[in-house]
């Protein structure tokens, strides 16, 4: 039997790998000049590639529950091992190389697809794909290839410069698949404020995403604020709700708790530093380059003695402490870090991940409408298909 694999990064290395161990001649077709480029880029170069605290609850449908069974963390951990990659885990579950380096991933993926004979094709950019008896994959530049089976691997709309530019949607639709409505997952958040004043500040707390005046998301995480906009892992965390809610054209806030002490314990602190100015009082507590803005918020002067505040003055920077509130206005599609939305679930076997409408169709990886929390997720996800995928049928 002959297999096509379109698109060469996490997923479908893996299904070529997969395919050609249980005896098919392989084609793997990459647009780019090199396999693995998203990869590169995962766990800021790290390639946070898996968590042992895997669970259905981390992504968005439970289509994965019978793939993930087939194919979990325990078992991409081994998987890397034989290839000799060794793994780091850390205290919350988050898997690495031990290298510390994405590359590593990438390396070991190619050296066994070289050393099993897969025909890797590099900037193969597949036009068209037709059937009859079997496929026929056209390519930019004329050349033809026919195969028996084809598996779309070719991820997402994000992180466009990797090669991730929605190409499997155009192949699902063209064989009547329903495309889902895509929008970016785990992204930074571009908002109304001017945050110049802040840039560079970072923090823990807890963050919600508020839509229409209903929170739809919380998590509690790193917090970076930069010029163009608010990131780190929090925000990537709950950036998809506010995404959707931005997509339905309703009002989006992110609010975030500045601190962990309640209003009580708020109120007694200010009384102990009753002697200092507003300024002054919020050192220690908050960080300096937030107070200006925290205080311009609550409408009380820098220099003013908290003995001299009224308690609705009070209250008001309080409240600002633990309701800091920005508008969300845009999203960086860009370079986030995956696709929320894809193929549609609904006439794809959720075993086998073959087309129910066209035998000897399969698909793997972000092209589904499958997005996971930031934590390694998405990546166990797209090796998990990809090995599934790969087995063409076989159970």
């Amino acid at each position: 039997m002959s297999v096509c694999i379109i698109g060469g990064g996490a997923a479908g290395m893996v299904a070529a790998i997969t395919a050609r161990k249980n005896g098919n001649e392989v084609i793997l077709l990459e647009k780019n000049n090199e396999l693995g480029k998203k990869i590169l880029l995962t766990g800021n170069g790290k390639c946070n590639y898996t968590n042992i605290n895997m669970d259905v609850s981390n992504f968005n449908s439970l289509f994965v529950s019978a793939v993930l069974k087939k194919f979990n963390e325990k078992e991409t951990i081994n998987f890397f091992k034989n290839l000799g990659l060794e793994t780091l885990i850390e205290p919350s579950g988050r898997c690495y190389p031990i290298s510390e380096q994405a590359s590593s991933v990438v390396e070991v993926l190619t050296y066994e697809l070289n050393r099993l004979g897969v025909d890797i094709r590099y900037k193969s950019e597949v036009i068209k794909v037709e059937k009859n008896n079997t496929f026929l994959i056209l390519l930019k530049g004329g050349e033809k290839i026919v195969a028996n089976n084809i598996v779309i691997a070719t991820g997402g709309i994000t992180y466009p410069l990797t090669g991730s530019t929605g190409d499997g949607y155009n192949i699902a639709a063209s064989f009547n698949h329903k495309i889902t409505k895509l929008l970016p997952s785990l992204s930074r958040l571009k908002v109304k404020e001017d945050l110049k004043f802040l840039h560079g500040v970072r923090f823990n707390g807890l963050i919600k995403v508020i839509s229409n005046g209903k929170v739809v998301k919380e998590a509690i995480n790193d917090i970076i604020i930069s010029k163009s906009g608010l990131g780190g892992l929090g925000i990537l965390e709950v950036s998809k709700w506010a995404n959707i809610s931005l997509n339905n054209k309703l009002k989006t806030l992110i609010e975030i708790e500045l601190t962990p002490l309640d209003e009580n314990t708020l109120y007694n602190r200010f009384n102990n530093l009753s002697y200092k100015s507003a300024f002054d009082s919020l050192i220690g507590l908050i960080n300096k380059k937030l107070i200006k803005t925290v205080l311009r918020n609550s409408k009380v002067s820098e220099d003013i003695l908290i003995k001299d505040l009224s308690y609705d003055d009070l209250g008001k920077i309080i409240n600002e402490l633990k309701h800091f509130t920005f508008e969300v206005v845009d999203y960086y599609l860009e370079e986030a870090q995956v696709t929320h939305g894809g193929v549609s679930l609904d006439k794809i076997d959720n075993k086998t991940l073959e087309s129910k409408k066209v035998k000897g169709l399969y698909f793997a990886g972000e092209v589904l409408d499958i997005d996971g929390n930031s934590g390694g997720y998405n990546l166990q996800w797209a090796f998990s298909s990809g090995y599934i995928a790969g087995k063409l049928g076989v159970i």
